[in-house]
């Protein structure tokens, strides 16, 4: 819960309409919370090789109430696939001869990550694996199948340095904000 001390505002109180103060109100938050969740995607790419795209599916903007003004800014979705952190196909070399593999890489300051025994079904959409626990399935003897998965968006967000820039970003851009829709809504 953020609070914020602006000067004069009782003034604006007194010479304001009761119907605009909402309406700044909800201007306010909304575009301040714009303006986090852009940043917060700009933080989160500079780590991990994710594209703005893939996060802006994820993070929303909910309107929780109109009076007071009520919003969450919500991380709706599972992990991100693997599909989305640069998916390369690989062959690697085991005492067994050359197998198939895929790589990727999660996050920008570290390497590639080979994922053994991987592999990408149809238009190179969900990564897949063997399951090497011993589960076997009834038909052809061969392993089951399951789909690997990467990072969620919160789980990216969620480290503290991004969210404590997140935090300092509102606290900074909700006066200014609010000098902007109060500009917008009153006029003299």
């Amino acid at each position: 819960m953020l609070s914020m001390h602006i000067e004069g505002w009782d003034e604006f109180e007194e010479r304001a309409d009761s119907k605009v103060l909402p309406r700044v109100e909800n201007r306010t938050i909304k575009q301040t919370l714009m303006r986090t969740r852009t940043a917060l995607s700009k933080d989160i790419r500079k780590v991990y090789n994710v594209k703005a795209g893939d996060i802006g599916k994820i993070v929303n903007i909910w309107k929780m109430s109109w009076s007071p003004a009520s919003y969450n800014l919500v991380y709706s979705g599972d992990r991100v696939q693997l599909r989305h952190f640069g998916l390369r196909p690989r062959t690697f070399h085991t005492a067994r001869g050359i197998r198939k593999g895929v790589s990727v890489r999660i996050r920008k300051d570290r390497g590639r990550k080979v994922i053994e025994g991987g592999f990408y079904g149809p238009g190179g959409y969900p990564v897949y694996m063997r399951k090497t626990d011993g589960t076997m399935m009834k038909t052809k003897n061969k392993a089951a199948i399951e789909k690997r998965t990467g990072m969620s968006v919160a789980h990216m967000a969620g480290v503290d340095p991004m969210a404590k820039n997140a935090f300092e970003h509102m606290e900074h851009h909700l006066p200014l904000e609010f000098v902007k829709a109060m500009n917008f809504y009153v006029k003299d």
